[in-house]
């Protein structure tokens, strides 16, 4: 798994923080309650967030991102 992997491009949050990796991005879902996890579009980037990791291609990691960022959009984190 390559967790360390930076994402296709950088998702900076509303708080200042910066997601640059696959990790910062699972981090952060990470830290999310059971409630917020359930979302189809969250419980989905986490799903694509391990594909990538595991994948490590540039097409992998780039659906990944994109899910990430629509995610954290969704739940008006970005």
């Amino acid at each position: 798994m390559a967790w360390s992997d930076a994402l296709s491009s950088p998702a900076p949050l509303k708080d200042g923080r910066v997601l640059m990796t696959l990790r910062d991005a699972a981090n952060l879902f990470a830290s999310f309650s059971e409630s917020i996890l359930a979302h189809g579009w969250v419980s989905h980037a986490v799903d694509l967030l391990i594909e990538a990791a595991e994948d490590g291609s540039a097409g992998a990691i780039e659906k990944a991102t994109r899910q990430v960022q629509r995610a954290l959009f969704r739940e008006g984190m970005i």
